[in-house]
């Protein structure tokens, strides 16, 4: 039964990965093709262009996250590259990236403080741990949140990367059961907020498989640090 249940376990796995793999490719083709005609409207097209490019940044946010929560702790299979961290990291932080209601104001700010630009990991799972990282401060913060990206080398290996807010905060209790699968910290039994309490747990899953960590920093009423480590090539 165990033998079974594994093996299903392995096909789904691959069928997922295969379909958000083929939904994902033509959605980053079109957003390329974006921005290079958006060099070339009009004032009110650039207006109708930006609505279409947010809507599928939200899909292809969505699609991630099948990804990201597709896998559990063993079937986690990384496929390392180089890749661009600064370019992820910016393109997460344009305003257009996000569905930002008109009853909320965001701004998020990009420090990259080191000259390593390019990494060694698997970028279709990193790219989902920083994006839920974002959204849950913008999910938490109030009316007007402001995001800061700081990125640094704490020594020749190690990168660091946090992303602090100034939202509610979490409280000290709530924070040592933060990275727990299923676990939504003060917010629990608020029906109002979405979520299901999986975005850290698989986060704090992803990084480690990198040989990297991730901890989290809060002062209710003040805002939240995550900070996540990864090693440099």
């Amino acid at each position: 039964m165990l033998r079974w249940e594994k093996r299903t376990g392995k096909y789904r796995e691959i069928f997922v990965h295969s379909i958000v793999h083929d939904l994902r490719h033509p959605i980053e083709t079109e957003l390329k093709l974006h921005y290079v005609l958006y060099k070339t409207l009009s004032s009110q097209q650039k207006i109708l262009l930006e609505k279409s490019t947010i809507e599928l940044n939200n899909v292809l946010q969505t699609i991630n996250r099948i990804l990201l929560q597709s896998t559990d702790a063993h079937g986690l299979r990384l496929k390392i590259k180089d890749f661009n961290l600064y370019e992820m990291l910016d393109k997460l932080s344009r305003p257009d990236s996000w569905n930002i209601g008109k009853e909320k104001q965001a701004d998020i700010q990009l420090q990259y403080l080191s000259d390593r630009h390019v990494i060694a990991g698997d970028p279709n799972f990193l790219q989902p741990v920083f994006q839920n990282l974002i959204e849950n401060a913008l999910k938490y913060g109030g009316e007007k949140v402001h995001i800061r990206i700081t990125c640094k080398e704490i020594n020749p290996n190690t990168i660091r990367i946090e992303v602090k807010d100034n939202g509610m905060g979490i409280t000290p209790e709530a924070l040592k059961h933060i990275f727990k699968r299923y676990h939504r910290g003060d917010h629990q039994n608020d029906m109002k907020i979405n979520g299901h309490g999986q975005g850290l747990y698989f986060a704090r899953m992803v990084v480690q498989a990198h040989r990297g960590s991730i901890a989290a920093e809060s002062v209710v009423g003040t805002g939240t640090t995550f900070i996540v480590t990864l090693p440099i090539k």
